[in-house]
């Protein structure tokens, strides 16, 4: 520990722990009522490398992604096997790859779903995409049993409680940890899918598009914000009526997503 007794990360020294400014009552209010006895703990970090996936990860674990083994959506594994296809995305698979081959590149984004052109996903994760376990019987590897720690919504089920996560891409369904069942309500409608018309999503003009220029040119919702938008509005809508009458655990991401109802 350097000699002033303060922990540092490189060169830069950590603070200590300190009162949390107060927030406006008006603009915050349960950001202003927290601010009254909570505390900004700024010995920390975020994830290194810092990305949607090793990120989320480490929210919900509280795990480096040494620790959890998640250092990006897409990277190798020296002890897995190539999917039993080919991906959308170019990852080379095969069903006679697993077990002689041993070491593939491992893709936790929209390659793995079934048609990543649907807001849908095609209905889930095509397990064919997966990387596969040669020692458990070349059988597929979820994100959920990619990651080598539990997470947050295990220890809230195992307290007795509901929990639930909207993200972006099929492959977050890693928030349910190793034991596959820590989230009971899981959603996520594909970010890179084709836009679409939301008849459904009254908040803004969804149907048609707004921009149908930049939907006909766009295999993605990042490229149509107001649409982004109006999808996340309708995203918190389901989730909240889901939910309804339950003990919940149901974080959101600041960044904006796509859902339907």
């Amino acid at each position: 520990m350097p000699r002033s007794g303060r922990l540092r990360w490189g060169s830069e020294p950590f603070s200590q722990p300190r009162r949390c400014r107060a927030s406006s009552p008006q603009v915050s209010p349960n950001l202003a009522a927290l601010s009254q006895h909570g505390t900004n703990y700024t010995v920390t970090s975020t994830s290194r490398p810092s990305d949607s996936f090793p990120g989320l990860t480490a929210l919900v674990t509280g795990g480096s992604p040494l620790t959890t083994g998640a250092f990006y959506d897409v990277s190798y594994d020296r002890a897995l096997s190539p999917p039993r296809k080919t991906t959308p995305y170019g990852i080379i698979g095969g069903p006679t790859l697993c077990p002689r081959v041993v070491g593939t590149q491992v893709g936790f984004d929209e390659q793995i779903d079934i048609d990543l052109t649907k807001l849908d996903a095609g209905g889930g994760i095509n397990p064919d995409y997966l990387p596969r376990d040669p020692r458990n019987s070349c059988a597929p590897v979820y994100p959920h049993q990619f990651i080598r720690v539990n997470t947050i919504f295990e220890v809230v089920k195992a307290g007795g409680g509901y929990t639930a996560w909207s993200d972006k891409h099929q492959s977050y369904e890693l928030t349910n940890g190793q034991s596959g069942k820590g989230v009971d309500d899981f959603y996520a409608p594909e970010i890179n899918s084709i836009p679409v018309a939301l008849p459904q999503v009254t908040l803004l003009p969804c149907n048609p598009l707004p921009d149908q220029t930049a939907v006909s040119k766009s295999n993605a919702w990042t490229t149509v914000l107001p649409i982004s938008n109006a999808t996340t509005a309708s995203r918190f809508r389901r989730s909240s009526t889901r939910s309804a009458g339950k003990a919940t655990m149901a974080p959101r991401r600041s960044q904006c997503q796509t859902c339907s109802a």
